[in-house]
């Protein structure tokens, strides 16, 4: 519920799928201050907030302090910009001062659009970071697919953009 950088743990592991190149990393979320236990088929959404980053806040959670995993899904393709960014050698300040004038990533939508389209130029597919930057919470995609009735992981949707 408040997906920032500092709530993401990065783990290094030799890979053994001959999809990735040399090395590769699992990302783990962690946010042991306001986390809970849900079920699959909960709809993990809560009216009442504890807290929120606003420069990570999806639209509807600066509106509001309602929050869902849509909301989740923004605040994370807010910090995988910022993850492309770096790793493509520039700043996380320059991003912000350049492409969001300082200003958190939901008030600068057409900015945000901007920088990200200009990551094709770097060789990310920018697809899955545009959709998960969508101001409205259905049109971002999900980590749960629907599968025989039931809900299911897909972390797919996060198999990442730079190859």
């Amino acid at each position: 519920m408040d997906i920032k950088p500092a709530n993401i743990l990065l783990k290094r592991f030799n890979p053994t799928d001959a999809y990735f190149n040399q090395m590769a990393y699992k990302m783990y979320l962690c946010d042991f201050g306001t986390s809970q236990a849900f079920d699959l088929e909960d709809k993990s959404q809560t009216e009442t907030y504890p807290g929120k980053t606003p420069t990570y806040a999806s639209p509807e959670v600066a509106a509001s302090d309602s929050h869902g995993r849509a909301s989740d899904m923004f605040s994370l393709g807010c910090v995988l910009v910022e993850m492309v960014t770096v790793c493509f050698g520039l700043t996380v300040e320059y991003l912000r001062l350049i492409y969001l004038c300082k200003q958190p990533y939901h008030t600068s939508p057409d900015r945000v659009r901007s920088w990200v389209t200009t990551l094709d130029d770097m060789k990310v597919n920018n697809e899955v970071l545009l959709k998960m930057l969508e101001a409205e919470p259905e049109s971002r995609p999900s980590l749960m697919l629907q599968e025989g009735g039931k809900d299911v992981s897909n972390l797919n949707v996060l198999t990442l953009m730079i190859l």
